[in-house]
């Protein structure tokens, strides 16, 4: 059951990369930006277990890296909240 969930929440992360760039950044660079964004994602998915191994090297214990991340988290969170309304986008009916 976790891995299942865990897949799942990956799954929603990567999909969620490029939803909301759309949504705050529009369509015209959106192949550039979306890099950027994959890019910064990709590094913090090799870099983060990285940093947990080194802290349990030096402190014996998962626990400081898992409470920074959770404040983090906890961040994110509330940016993710904070961010305002996009305007709805009108699609132009095609002339036949």
């Amino acid at each position: 059951m976790a891995a299942v969930l865990i897949g799942l929440g990956l799954g929603a992360e990567i999909d969620l990369i490029a939803f909301m760039q759309s949504r705050y950044f529009g369509h015209k660079a959106f192949g550039e930006i979306y890099g950027y964004f994959f890019a910064i994602f990709m590094f913090a998915s090799g870099f983060g277990p990285f940093l947990m191994g080194q802290t349990f090297r030096i402190s014996g214990s998962y626990e400081p890296f898992l409470l920074v991340s959770m404040v983090g988290l906890g961040i994110a969170c509330l940016l993710m909240v904070a961010l305002r309304r996009t305007p709805e986008r009108v699609v132009p009916a095609h002339v036949t």
